[in-house]
């Protein structure tokens, strides 16, 4: 019965553990600062061809983070090259 319920609390831990990895690997995936579908976007943007298409809630969600974070990041009054006045997002965030 002890090594039983040592292994459910084992299998537990690990699964814990993978719950983490998976948030860690889905934000690396789809928000904050560069996340990966939000550059896939800008690739198509540039006019690269998408042979299969990204889940399309989820591509939205993951430009729409990044433009968020962006805008977030500017420091106060700077809006240049470097820093587009993005009207859209600011309506967005607000």
């Amino acid at each position: 019965m002890r090594l039983f319920v040592d292994d459910m609390s084992a299998i537990g831990q690990s699964l814990d553990k993978a719950q983490d990895n998976y948030r860690q690997a889905m934000k690396k995936l789809a928000s904050g600062r560069g996340n990966v579908l939000a550059q896939a976007e800008a690739f198509r943007g540039l006019g690269v061809e998408i042979k299969r298409e990204i889940n399309p809630d989820l591509a939205e969600q993951a430009v729409t983070q990044d433009e968020e974070y962006r805008l977030r990041s500017i420091p106060e009054g700077r809006q240049d090259e470097h820093y587009p006045n993005d009207e859209r997002v600011k309506q967005q965030l607000s």
